[in-house]
C-alpha cells in the first residue's frame, strides 16, 4: 500500500465521488489500525499524510479533498504516533541521503 499510494505525488483529480469516499474508508481501516497496533508502519503513515492531500473530487467547481473523510479519525490526536512517525520519516531520510 505504501508503494501505490507514494505514486500520488502531484494532485490528482478523482470523477467519481463514491470512489474518493471509498478510498478514504480504506485510509480510516488503515488509520485504525496505527490506533491499536504496537509496532506500526511509520513510512505508510507519512505516504498517507502525503498522498491525502493530493485527492480530491471536483464538487461544483469547488475542491474536495479526501482529507474532509478523514478529519474526525482519533490518530490526529495521538502525539505519541506522530512523534515517531516524525523521527521515523527522518531517520528513513538520513539512511537514504546516504
Amino acid at each position: 500500500m505504501t508503494d501505490i499510494l507514494s505514486e500520488i505525488s502531484a494532485p490528482k483529480r478523482i470523477g467519481n465521488l463514491e470512489c474518493l469516499r471509498l478510498i478514504a474508508d480504506i485510509i480510516r481501516f488503515v488509520l485504525t489500525l496505527f490506533v491499536h497496533e504496537q509496532d506500526a508502519d511509520y513510512r505508510l503513515l507519512a505516504v498517507i499524510l502525503d498522498c491525502s492531500q493530493n485527492l480530491y473530487y471536483l464538487n461544483n467547481k469547488r475542491k474536495q479533498n479526501i482529507t474532509y473523510y478523514l478529519l474526525d479519525h482519533g490518530i490526529w490526536s495521538d502525539t505519541g504516533a506522530w512523534r515517531e512517525c516524525i523521527e521515523s520519516t527522518l531517520k528513513f531520510k538520513m539512511a537514504e541521503s546516504v
